[in-house]
């Protein structure tokens, strides 16, 4: 009898509500001044940043007013200075899109294996309840659509929205035109020659 009262014991000892954790109570008492010192210095470096833009635009416009007022000699030499400087910046601003293209498609698709992992556990949890086909086609097609074409309609998106204009890019400055046009000749008109 005493092994029973022992045992009934420890599952009421175990059952009872223990107090909260001590990380439960740190967050919550992180939980209201991290966000407000957060809003107060991401309000003073929008402060900051704009200054330091109007500082930057400012000088601008002082060196173009300084050059308009140069000889046109000086605006030959500084044109030709410039020129390499121009031309290595649109370089590194290609390769950095091509930088931020790979990125943002390598994690597209770490986020389509993510969807697709939480896709099939959704499956296999409505077979583990007997869900089917039949029973409730409303459930599994949405699940399995999602599964199918998401990732492909995410993937297209942005090859369209960065790649094109990246692809557009490249080719101007490499002086490739590559618009479509129709070479047909016009009907009604002598053809240029």
């Amino acid at each position: 009898m005493d092994m029973y009262f022992l045992a009934a014991a420890q599952t009421v000892a175990s059952d009872a509500p223990t107090g909260p954790e001590w990380y439960e109570i740190a967050s919550g008492v992180l939980a209201i001044p991290v966000p407000l010192i957060g809003i107060v210095y991401s309000r003073s470096l929008l402060t900051k940043t704009n200054l330091e833009s109007r500082k930057t635009e400012l000088e601008i416009r002082e060196k173009e007013l300084a050059l308009a007022q140069a000889s046109p000699e000086t605006r030959a030499a500084v044109a030709e200075v410039l020129r390499p400087l121009a031309e290595s910046q649109r370089t590194e601003t290609l390769v950095m899109r091509f930088i931020l293209l790979y990125i943002a498609l390598v994690a597209w698709n770490a986020v389509s294996q993510v969807l697709h992992a939480l896709t099939t556990g959704v499956y296999i949890g409505l077979q583990v309840m007997n869900v089917t086909q039949d029973s409730a086609p409303w459930i599994i097609y949405p699940v399995a659509l999602v599964d199918q074409y998401l990732p492909t309609i995410g993937t297209i998106v942005l090859v369209v929205g960065l790649g094109v204009p990246l692809l557009r890019e490249v080719n101007r400055v490499l002086g490739v035109d590559l618009r479509l046009r129709p070479t047909l000749p016009r009907l009604g008109r002598p053809e240029a020659e």
